[in-house]
């Protein structure tokens, strides 16, 4: 809905300026914009399809990325330029791998799984640290090693919270090079009718001959 105005002079400079991109573009309230609408309708949409994700194990990403649920309603920026238009999506990395999934590793890989696992700095807790897996007084691992005269031994050890934390992400990133990891395609059943949306605001809001994109950053 525009909202009305007085009349008022032009220079003939800003008329054509007017005339080619539509006055009305800059008349719109900004939670009447149907950009902003649609923006804060799918923050929504994509917010339940990444909790109710389905998945061969339990249900949905939310318990190991709450990091991504809250950042799916921020860093969305809209930029419009003469005839071009884009929305501007910034989402940490491993977006894709929640939607897409990942093959078992040829190698050992580069270690970004074992780091978004640990703990990364005293800011910025991994999932490990999200899903409160260590307790503050550590941890107990059991393992097993053969001797010599063919006898297995198993062995207790006490690690305090961080050799746990660090013990974990390596026990865990290991089996995810080994096996891979299934996608359950949140992102990619939602972005579809997201962009058709944003489209038909984008139309609405600056005309049908601005061409509209989505580009996704990562963090």
């Amino acid at each position: 809905m525009a909202e009305a105005r007085g009349t008022a002079d032009f220079t003939p400079e800003i008329d054509n300026w007017l005339a080619g991109v539509g006055e009305d573009t800059l008349l719109f309230k900004k939670g009447d914009s149907p950009i902003e609408n649609v923006k804060n309708k799918y923050i929504v949409i994509f917010r339940n399809a990444l909790e109710n994700a389905k998945r061969p194990k339990g249900k949905g990403h939310i318990g190991s990325t709450r990091k991504l649920y809250s950042e799916l309603g921020e860093g969305w920026e809209f930029v419009q330029e003469g005839k071009s238009a884009s929305l501007i999506l910034r989402l940490p990395e491993y977006w894709y791998y929640t939607d897409k999934g990942r093959g078992a590793s040829a190698s050992g890989g580069s270690g970004a799984v074992r780091k978004a696992l640990a703990y990364q700095s005293s800011s910025l807790r991994g999932w490990i640290a999200a899903k409160g897996l260590v307790p503050s007084s550590g941890m107990e691992f059991k393992y097993k090693r053969k001797l010599t005269d063919g006898t297995v031994k198993t062995y207790t050890r006490k690690l305090d919270a961080k050799q746990s934390n660090r013990a974990l992400s390596f026990m865990i990133a290991k089996k995810i090079h080994q096996d891979g990891y299934q996608g359950s395609e949140w992102f990619s059943d939602t972005i579809g009718n997201f962009e058709k949306d944003m489209v038909k605001a984008v139309e609405e809001q600056f005309g049908k001959d601005v061409v509209f994109n989505i580009v996704i950053q990562n963090r």
